[in-house]
Protein backbone atom coordinates (compact mmCIF):
# COMPACT_ATOMS: atom_id res chain seq x y z
CA UNK A 1 0.00 0.00 0.00
CA UNK A 2 2.96 2.13 1.02
CA UNK A 3 4.62 1.62 -2.39
CA UNK A 4 1.41 2.35 -4.53
CA UNK A 5 0.97 5.80 -2.69
CA UNK A 6 4.95 6.66 -3.12
CA UNK A 7 4.82 6.52 -6.54
CA UNK A 8 2.50 8.29 -7.80
CA UNK A 9 3.68 10.81 -5.66
CA UNK A 10 6.99 10.60 -6.93
CA UNK A 11 5.39 11.07 -10.60
CA UNK A 12 3.83 14.50 -9.72
CA UNK A 13 6.55 15.69 -7.93
CA UNK A 14 8.90 15.40 -10.60
CA UNK A 15 6.53 16.67 -13.29
CA UNK A 16 5.74 19.68 -11.01
CA UNK A 17 10.22 20.16 -11.32
CA UNK A 18 10.37 19.64 -14.89
CA UNK A 19 6.99 22.67 -15.41
CA UNK A 20 9.30 24.97 -13.03
CA UNK A 21 11.90 24.53 -15.01
CA UNK A 22 10.08 25.84 -17.91
CA UNK A 23 8.66 29.01 -16.56
CA UNK A 24 9.76 32.00 -17.73
CA UNK A 25 7.86 35.54 -17.67
CA UNK A 26 5.26 35.87 -20.63
CA UNK A 27 7.06 37.72 -23.82
CA UNK A 28 6.33 41.49 -24.29
CA UNK A 29 3.56 42.34 -26.26
CA UNK A 30 3.44 45.49 -28.99
CA UNK A 31 2.88 49.08 -27.69
CA UNK A 32 -0.57 50.56 -28.46
CA UNK A 33 1.75 53.75 -29.00
CA UNK A 34 1.80 54.41 -33.16
CA UNK A 35 5.53 55.58 -33.90
CA UNK A 36 5.98 57.52 -37.09
CA UNK A 37 8.53 56.93 -39.33
CA UNK A 38 9.41 60.81 -39.62
CA UNK A 39 8.52 63.47 -36.70
CA UNK A 40 5.94 66.05 -38.92
CA UNK A 41 8.41 69.25 -37.98
CA UNK A 42 11.61 68.26 -39.48
CA UNK A 43 11.49 69.32 -43.00
CA UNK A 44 11.33 73.07 -42.87
CA UNK A 45 14.28 72.93 -40.28
CA UNK A 46 16.82 71.86 -42.45
CA UNK A 47 19.83 73.67 -44.31
CA UNK A 48 22.78 71.26 -44.62
CA UNK A 49 23.67 67.59 -43.33
CA UNK A 50 24.16 67.32 -39.36
CA UNK A 51 27.33 67.30 -37.35
CA UNK A 52 25.67 66.45 -34.06
CA UNK A 53 26.62 63.10 -32.33
CA UNK A 54 25.34 61.98 -29.01
CA UNK A 55 28.77 61.65 -27.40
CA UNK A 56 29.51 65.29 -27.51
CA UNK A 57 26.30 67.19 -29.03
CA UNK A 58 27.88 70.10 -27.50
CA UNK A 59 30.90 70.55 -29.75
CA UNK A 60 28.35 71.78 -32.47
CA UNK A 61 28.37 75.35 -31.01
CA UNK A 62 31.69 75.82 -31.01
CA UNK A 63 31.82 77.50 -27.32
CA UNK A 64 35.20 76.44 -25.70
CA UNK A 65 33.72 77.90 -22.10
CA UNK A 66 30.44 75.13 -22.44
CA UNK A 67 33.27 72.71 -23.36
CA UNK A 68 35.52 73.45 -20.37
CA UNK A 69 32.12 73.06 -18.15
CA UNK A 70 30.62 70.15 -19.13
CA UNK A 71 33.56 68.19 -18.83
CA UNK A 72 33.54 69.33 -15.19
CA UNK A 73 29.58 68.75 -14.95
CA UNK A 74 30.77 64.73 -15.97
CA UNK A 75 33.09 64.71 -12.95
CA UNK A 76 31.30 67.46 -10.22
CA UNK A 77 27.63 67.40 -10.85
CA UNK A 78 26.28 66.25 -7.67
CA UNK A 79 23.27 64.83 -9.71
CA UNK A 80 25.85 62.44 -12.12
CA UNK A 81 27.20 61.21 -8.54
CA UNK A 82 24.24 60.36 -6.99
CA UNK A 83 22.98 58.52 -10.29
CA UNK A 84 26.34 57.04 -10.69
CA UNK A 85 26.49 55.59 -6.82
CA UNK A 86 22.82 54.30 -7.84
CA UNK A 87 24.28 52.39 -10.65
CA UNK A 88 26.56 50.98 -8.30
CA UNK A 89 24.52 49.23 -5.79
CA UNK A 90 22.53 47.87 -8.53
CA UNK A 91 25.61 45.94 -10.00
CA UNK A 92 26.19 45.34 -6.66
CA UNK A 93 22.78 43.86 -6.31
CA UNK A 94 23.19 41.89 -9.59
CA UNK A 95 26.73 40.02 -8.00
CA UNK A 96 24.43 39.24 -5.33
CA UNK A 97 21.84 37.41 -6.97
CA UNK A 98 24.45 35.77 -9.32
CA UNK A 99 26.41 34.46 -6.01
CA UNK A 100 23.24 33.17 -4.37
CA UNK A 101 23.00 30.67 -7.33
CA UNK A 102 26.43 29.00 -5.50
CA UNK A 103 26.59 26.43 -3.42
CA UNK A 104 26.95 28.08 0.34
CA UNK A 105 29.70 26.40 2.49
CA UNK A 106 30.69 27.13 6.11
CA UNK A 107 32.38 26.10 9.06
CA UNK A 108 31.28 26.26 12.74
CA UNK A 109 33.29 25.89 16.24
CA UNK A 110 31.31 25.37 19.42
CA UNK A 111 32.51 24.58 22.66
CA UNK A 112 29.33 23.25 25.39
CA UNK A 113 29.21 22.45 28.98
CA UNK A 114 26.46 20.48 30.14
CA UNK A 115 25.00 19.54 33.44
CA UNK A 116 22.01 19.06 35.76
CA UNK A 117 20.05 16.44 37.22
CA UNK A 118 18.95 14.46 34.03
CA UNK A 119 22.23 14.81 32.52
CA UNK A 120 23.90 13.46 35.64
CA UNK A 121 22.19 10.74 35.90
CA UNK A 122 23.02 9.54 32.13
CA UNK A 123 26.92 10.10 33.16
CA UNK A 124 27.30 12.61 30.20
CA UNK A 125 28.08 15.72 32.20
CA UNK A 126 30.67 17.87 31.10
CA UNK A 127 32.13 19.53 28.20
CA UNK A 128 31.40 18.69 24.52
CA UNK A 129 33.36 20.58 22.12
CA UNK A 130 33.03 20.38 18.08
CA UNK A 131 33.86 21.46 14.83
CA UNK A 132 31.80 21.42 11.65
CA UNK A 133 31.68 21.70 8.28
CA UNK A 134 28.46 22.01 6.07
CA UNK A 135 27.82 22.61 2.10
CA UNK A 136 23.53 23.70 1.02
CA UNK A 137 23.39 24.17 -2.43
CA UNK A 138 19.65 25.08 -3.72
CA UNK A 139 19.02 23.30 -6.97
CA UNK A 140 17.47 25.97 -8.95
CA UNK A 141 14.81 23.66 -10.94
CA UNK A 142 11.93 26.02 -10.82
CA UNK A 143 14.21 28.76 -12.42
CA UNK A 144 13.72 31.33 -9.35
CA UNK A 145 17.54 31.98 -8.59
CA UNK A 146 18.10 32.63 -12.79
CA UNK A 147 14.83 34.82 -12.53
CA UNK A 148 16.43 37.08 -9.87
CA UNK A 149 19.50 37.09 -11.23
CA UNK A 150 17.39 38.11 -14.74
CA UNK A 151 15.63 41.00 -12.94
CA UNK A 152 18.43 42.36 -10.86
CA UNK A 153 20.74 42.82 -14.17
CA UNK A 154 18.09 44.82 -15.99
CA UNK A 155 17.33 46.97 -12.58
CA UNK A 156 21.46 47.52 -13.09
CA UNK A 157 20.70 48.22 -16.95
CA UNK A 158 17.96 50.80 -16.07
CA UNK A 159 20.65 52.57 -13.55
CA UNK A 160 22.57 53.08 -16.47
CA UNK A 161 20.39 53.92 -18.82
CA UNK A 162 19.13 56.52 -15.87
CA UNK A 163 23.03 57.47 -15.32
CA UNK A 164 23.30 58.60 -19.13
CA UNK A 165 20.32 60.49 -19.32
CA UNK A 166 21.19 62.44 -16.23
CA UNK A 167 24.66 63.09 -17.54
CA UNK A 168 22.81 64.29 -20.68
CA UNK A 169 19.61 66.38 -18.76
CA UNK A 170 22.99 67.94 -16.66
CA UNK A 171 24.78 68.93 -19.73
CA UNK A 172 21.81 70.01 -21.22
CA UNK A 173 20.90 72.38 -18.57
CA UNK A 174 24.25 73.64 -18.38
CA UNK A 175 24.01 74.78 -22.09
CA UNK A 176 20.82 76.56 -21.93
CA UNK A 177 21.95 78.51 -18.76
CA UNK A 178 25.10 79.07 -20.40
CA UNK A 179 23.58 80.62 -23.10
CA UNK A 180 20.76 82.50 -21.28
CA UNK A 181 24.05 83.80 -19.93
CA UNK A 182 25.56 85.01 -23.18
CA UNK A 183 22.10 86.12 -24.18
CA UNK A 184 22.09 88.63 -21.04
CA UNK A 185 25.47 89.56 -22.01
CA UNK A 186 24.88 90.81 -25.21
CA UNK A 187 21.32 92.45 -23.98
CA UNK A 188 23.60 94.14 -21.25
CA UNK A 189 25.51 95.54 -24.39
CA UNK A 190 22.69 97.10 -26.02
CA UNK A 191 21.29 98.43 -22.87
CA UNK A 192 24.51 99.71 -22.10
CA UNK A 193 24.78 101.46 -25.43
CA UNK A 194 21.49 102.50 -25.57
CA UNK A 195 22.32 104.67 -22.23
CA UNK A 196 25.12 106.37 -23.44
CA UNK A 197 23.06 107.36 -26.68
CA UNK A 198 20.55 108.63 -23.94
CA UNK A 199 23.17 110.24 -21.63
CA UNK A 200 24.55 112.23 -24.93
CA UNK A 201 20.76 113.28 -25.79
CA UNK A 202 20.56 114.62 -22.16
CA UNK A 203 23.96 116.44 -22.53
CA UNK A 204 22.34 117.72 -25.93
CA UNK A 205 19.30 118.47 -24.38
CA UNK A 206 20.94 120.53 -21.18
CA UNK A 207 23.00 122.79 -23.62
CA UNK A 208 19.89 123.26 -25.75
CA UNK A 209 17.81 124.35 -22.99
CA UNK A 210 20.85 127.05 -21.30
CA UNK A 211 20.86 128.55 -24.68
CA UNK A 212 17.37 129.04 -25.20
CA UNK A 213 16.59 126.32 -27.44
CA UNK A 214 15.25 123.74 -25.63
CA UNK A 215 12.39 123.40 -22.64
CA UNK A 216 13.49 122.38 -19.69
CA UNK A 217 10.81 119.34 -20.20
CA UNK A 218 12.63 118.07 -22.59
CA UNK A 219 15.74 117.92 -20.32
CA UNK A 220 13.49 116.01 -17.70
CA UNK A 221 12.40 113.90 -19.99
CA UNK A 222 15.94 112.61 -21.30
CA UNK A 223 17.27 112.53 -17.50
CA UNK A 224 14.05 110.14 -16.94
CA UNK A 225 15.10 108.11 -20.21
CA UNK A 226 18.65 107.30 -19.03
CA UNK A 227 17.70 106.35 -15.48
CA UNK A 228 15.24 103.92 -17.21
CA UNK A 229 18.21 102.97 -18.62
CA UNK A 230 20.73 102.13 -16.09
CA UNK A 231 17.67 100.61 -14.35
CA UNK A 232 17.26 98.06 -16.62
CA UNK A 233 20.83 97.49 -16.91
CA UNK A 234 20.86 96.43 -12.81
CA UNK A 235 17.97 94.25 -13.98
CA UNK A 236 19.91 92.32 -16.44
CA UNK A 237 22.68 91.77 -14.24
CA UNK A 238 20.51 90.72 -11.39
CA UNK A 239 19.70 88.19 -13.69
CA UNK A 240 23.04 87.26 -15.12
CA UNK A 241 24.17 86.86 -11.52
CA UNK A 242 21.25 84.04 -10.68
CA UNK A 243 22.17 82.49 -13.96
CA UNK A 244 26.05 82.66 -12.88
CA UNK A 245 24.96 81.20 -9.70
CA UNK A 246 22.73 78.47 -11.32
CA UNK A 247 25.91 77.58 -13.70
CA UNK A 248 27.99 76.93 -10.41
CA UNK A 249 25.28 74.20 -8.64
CA UNK A 250 25.78 72.24 -12.16
CA UNK A 251 29.30 72.12 -11.93
CA UNK A 252 29.68 71.83 -7.85
CA UNK A 253 31.28 74.96 -6.91
CA UNK A 254 29.88 77.43 -4.26
CA UNK A 255 28.71 80.29 -6.36
CA UNK A 256 31.02 82.63 -4.41
CA UNK A 257 33.97 81.20 -5.78
CA UNK A 258 32.80 80.51 -9.02
CA UNK A 259 32.32 83.44 -12.44
CA UNK A 260 31.69 83.34 -16.35
CA UNK A 261 33.44 86.33 -18.02
CA UNK A 262 31.34 87.89 -19.94
CA UNK A 263 31.25 86.91 -24.01
CA UNK A 264 29.36 89.09 -26.55
CA UNK A 265 30.70 86.52 -29.19
CA UNK A 266 28.17 85.74 -32.13
CA UNK A 267 25.43 83.16 -31.95
CA UNK A 268 26.08 79.53 -33.48
CA UNK A 269 23.60 77.34 -34.23
CA UNK A 270 24.28 73.94 -35.87
CA UNK A 271 22.70 73.05 -38.78
CA UNK A 272 19.64 70.57 -38.19
CA UNK A 273 18.80 67.63 -41.24
CA UNK A 274 15.79 67.56 -42.80
CA UNK A 275 13.17 64.52 -41.99
CA UNK A 276 15.48 63.25 -38.58
CA UNK A 277 13.87 59.31 -38.11
CA UNK A 278 11.87 58.60 -35.57
CA UNK A 279 14.02 55.75 -34.98
CA UNK A 280 17.04 58.19 -33.16
CA UNK A 281 14.52 58.18 -29.73
CA UNK A 282 15.19 53.86 -29.49
CA UNK A 283 18.56 55.61 -28.25
CA UNK A 284 16.89 57.90 -25.44
CA UNK A 285 18.44 56.76 -22.16
CA UNK A 286 15.25 57.32 -20.16
CA UNK A 287 13.44 54.92 -23.10
CA UNK A 288 15.57 52.28 -22.66
CA UNK A 289 15.86 52.81 -18.77
CA UNK A 290 11.87 52.68 -19.02
CA UNK A 291 11.99 49.47 -21.22
CA UNK A 292 14.77 47.85 -18.70
CA UNK A 293 12.48 48.09 -15.89
CA UNK A 294 9.34 46.53 -17.71
CA UNK A 295 11.76 43.38 -18.27
CA UNK A 296 12.83 43.44 -15.12
CA UNK A 297 9.22 43.48 -13.35
CA UNK A 298 8.16 40.56 -15.97
CA UNK A 299 10.81 38.61 -14.36
CA UNK A 300 9.69 38.99 -10.96
CA UNK A 301 6.16 38.16 -11.99
CA UNK A 302 7.95 34.87 -13.24
CA UNK A 303 9.78 34.11 -9.48
CA UNK A 304 6.02 35.10 -8.24
CA UNK A 305 4.59 32.37 -10.50
CA UNK A 306 7.47 29.88 -9.34
CA UNK A 307 6.23 30.12 -5.90
CA UNK A 308 3.76 27.62 -6.09
CA UNK A 309 6.79 24.92 -7.22
CA UNK A 310 8.96 23.05 -4.88
CA UNK A 311 12.51 23.57 -3.78
CA UNK A 312 14.72 21.15 -3.72
CA UNK A 313 17.84 21.29 -1.69
CA UNK A 314 20.82 19.45 -0.83
CA UNK A 315 23.13 19.52 1.71
CA UNK A 316 26.18 18.01 3.18
CA UNK A 317 28.40 18.28 6.29
CA UNK A 318 31.26 16.37 8.60
CA UNK A 319 33.01 17.40 11.44
CA UNK A 320 33.82 16.17 14.61
CA UNK A 321 32.72 16.15 18.39
CA UNK A 322 34.80 15.13 21.86
CA UNK A 323 34.46 15.97 25.29
CA UNK A 324 38.18 16.90 25.23
CA UNK A 325 39.99 18.89 22.75
CA UNK A 326 42.68 16.60 22.80
CA UNK A 327 40.27 13.68 21.35
CA UNK A 328 38.92 15.52 18.16
CA UNK A 329 41.50 14.16 16.17
CA UNK A 330 40.51 10.69 16.79
CA UNK A 331 38.52 8.84 13.97
CA UNK A 332 36.13 7.56 16.30
CA UNK A 333 35.20 11.63 16.69
CA UNK A 334 34.30 12.02 13.46
CA UNK A 335 30.71 12.37 12.00
CA UNK A 336 29.10 13.22 8.07
CA UNK A 337 25.91 13.66 7.00
CA UNK A 338 24.42 14.12 2.98
CA UNK A 339 20.98 14.52 2.72
CA UNK A 340 18.53 15.90 0.08
CA UNK A 341 15.14 18.45 1.08
CA UNK A 342 12.21 18.61 -0.92
CA UNK A 343 9.64 21.39 0.90
CA UNK A 344 6.44 22.01 -1.88
CA UNK A 345 3.98 24.54 -0.62
CA UNK A 346 0.26 23.41 0.01
CA UNK A 347 -1.39 26.24 1.60
CA UNK A 348 -0.93 29.75 2.42
CA UNK A 349 -4.28 31.86 2.71
CA UNK A 350 -4.13 33.36 -0.22
CA UNK A 351 -0.10 34.98 0.10
CA UNK A 352 0.71 33.51 -3.46
CA UNK A 353 -1.83 34.46 -5.22
CA UNK A 354 -1.81 38.14 -3.85
CA UNK A 355 1.86 38.27 -4.45
CA UNK A 356 1.57 37.01 -8.15
CA UNK A 357 -1.36 39.85 -8.52
CA UNK A 358 0.92 42.30 -7.14
CA UNK A 359 3.68 41.29 -9.87
CA UNK A 360 1.35 41.25 -12.90
CA UNK A 361 0.13 44.84 -11.58
CA UNK A 362 4.04 46.10 -11.46
CA UNK A 363 4.30 44.86 -15.21
CA UNK A 364 1.04 46.66 -16.37
CA UNK A 365 1.71 50.20 -14.47
CA UNK A 366 5.45 49.35 -16.22
CA UNK A 367 4.65 49.00 -19.65
CA UNK A 368 2.17 51.68 -19.42
CA UNK A 369 4.97 54.05 -18.30
CA UNK A 370 6.80 52.85 -20.84
CA UNK A 371 4.18 54.17 -23.36
CA UNK A 372 3.96 57.16 -21.70
CA UNK A 373 7.83 57.67 -21.70
CA UNK A 374 7.95 57.52 -25.96
CA UNK A 375 4.54 59.67 -26.01
CA UNK A 376 6.79 62.13 -23.81
CA UNK A 377 9.98 62.01 -25.96
CA UNK A 378 7.35 61.96 -29.70
CA UNK A 379 5.86 65.28 -28.02
CA UNK A 380 9.41 66.93 -26.84
CA UNK A 381 11.20 66.58 -30.30
CA UNK A 382 7.84 67.65 -31.90
CA UNK A 383 7.36 70.67 -29.74
CA UNK A 384 11.30 71.92 -30.50
CA UNK A 385 10.81 71.42 -33.65
CA UNK A 386 7.71 73.36 -33.92
CA UNK A 387 9.34 76.10 -32.07
CA UNK A 388 12.69 76.24 -33.84
CA UNK A 389 10.40 76.69 -37.53
CA UNK A 390 8.29 79.47 -35.39
CA UNK A 391 11.78 80.80 -34.46
CA UNK A 392 13.28 81.43 -37.76
CA UNK A 393 9.78 82.87 -39.00
CA UNK A 394 10.18 85.60 -36.37
CA UNK A 395 13.85 85.77 -36.86
CA UNK A 396 13.43 86.67 -40.92
CA UNK A 397 10.77 88.84 -39.72
CA UNK A 398 12.62 90.60 -36.90
CA UNK A 399 15.71 91.26 -39.04
CA UNK A 400 13.64 93.50 -41.23
CA UNK A 401 11.78 95.45 -38.26
CA UNK A 402 15.41 96.06 -37.17
CA UNK A 403 16.27 98.17 -40.56
CA UNK A 404 13.15 99.70 -40.41
CA UNK A 405 13.53 100.95 -36.55
CA UNK A 406 17.63 101.93 -37.34
CA UNK A 407 16.03 104.15 -40.45
CA UNK A 408 12.91 105.64 -38.20
CA UNK A 409 15.86 107.20 -35.67
CA UNK A 410 17.69 108.60 -38.15
CA UNK A 411 14.58 110.13 -39.68
CA UNK A 412 13.46 111.46 -36.20
CA UNK A 413 16.94 112.69 -35.39
CA UNK A 414 17.12 114.73 -38.64
CA UNK A 415 13.73 116.29 -37.80
CA UNK A 416 14.74 117.22 -34.12
CA UNK A 417 17.98 118.85 -35.32
CA UNK A 418 15.58 120.79 -38.14
CA UNK A 419 13.52 121.87 -35.70
CA UNK A 420 10.51 120.46 -37.39
CA UNK A 421 10.43 117.51 -34.31
CA UNK A 422 10.08 117.32 -30.84
CA UNK A 423 12.35 114.94 -28.94
CA UNK A 424 9.70 112.82 -27.78
CA UNK A 425 9.45 111.57 -31.30
CA UNK A 426 13.51 111.01 -31.38
CA UNK A 427 12.93 109.26 -27.63
CA UNK A 428 10.35 107.14 -28.98
CA UNK A 429 11.90 106.17 -32.03
CA UNK A 430 14.94 104.90 -30.17
CA UNK A 431 12.68 103.54 -27.60
CA UNK A 432 11.30 101.51 -30.14
CA UNK A 433 14.56 100.39 -31.94
CA UNK A 434 16.28 99.06 -28.86
CA UNK A 435 12.95 97.16 -27.77
CA UNK A 436 13.00 95.63 -31.31
CA UNK A 437 16.85 94.60 -31.14
CA UNK A 438 16.20 93.07 -27.80
CA UNK A 439 13.27 90.98 -29.01
CA UNK A 440 15.92 89.53 -32.16
CA UNK A 441 18.11 88.73 -29.55
CA UNK A 442 15.90 87.42 -26.98
CA UNK A 443 14.92 84.91 -30.24
CA UNK A 444 18.50 84.00 -31.05
CA UNK A 445 18.69 83.13 -27.40
CA UNK A 446 14.99 81.12 -27.63
CA UNK A 447 16.43 79.05 -31.24
CA UNK A 448 19.84 78.25 -29.01
CA UNK A 449 17.83 76.73 -26.58
CA UNK A 450 15.53 75.02 -28.49
CA UNK A 451 18.38 73.48 -30.57
CA UNK A 452 19.45 72.45 -26.88
CA UNK A 453 16.35 70.95 -26.45
CA UNK A 454 15.90 68.99 -29.74
CA UNK A 455 19.05 67.44 -29.37
CA UNK A 456 18.38 66.11 -25.96
CA UNK A 457 15.02 65.06 -26.86
CA UNK A 458 15.97 62.99 -29.70
CA UNK A 459 18.95 61.64 -26.91
CA UNK A 460 22.21 63.74 -27.60
CA UNK A 461 22.44 64.71 -31.11
CA UNK A 462 20.33 63.46 -34.37
CA UNK A 463 23.40 61.17 -36.33
CA UNK A 464 21.05 57.34 -36.41
CA UNK A 465 22.64 54.98 -34.49
CA UNK A 466 23.97 51.73 -36.03
CA UNK A 467 21.79 48.96 -34.77
CA UNK A 468 18.59 50.09 -31.92
CA UNK A 469 16.26 48.60 -30.69
CA UNK A 470 12.60 49.14 -32.28
CA UNK A 471 10.44 51.25 -30.48
CA UNK A 472 7.25 49.31 -31.22
CA UNK A 473 8.08 46.82 -28.29
CA UNK A 474 6.21 48.69 -25.51
CA UNK A 475 3.70 46.27 -23.61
Amino acid sequence: MSNRITMPLASSLLALLLGGCATTPAPVSSTRVVVPERFSGGAATATSPATGHSDDWWSAFQDSTLDALIRRVAHDNTRVRVAEARYAQARALARAADAARAPAIGIQARATRIGGPLVNEAGSDGALYGVNASLVYELDLSSRQAGRLDAANHDASARAARLVDTRLLVSAELARDLFRLRALDRELVLVRDAAASQARTLELTEHRRTSGLGSELDAARAAAELAEARAEEAVLLRRRELTEHAIAVLVGIASSRFTVPPTHGAVRLPAIPAGIPATVLARRADISAARSALTAAQARAGIARSAWLPNLSLTAGGGVASSALGELLRSSARAWSLGALLALPLFDGGRRRAEIEVADAEVAAQAEAYAERVLIALREVEDQLSALRRLAEEAAVLEGAIANAKRTVELAASRYRAGVASQLEVLDAQRGELRIRRRALGVQASRQLATVGLIHAIGGGWSTPAAVTPLASAR
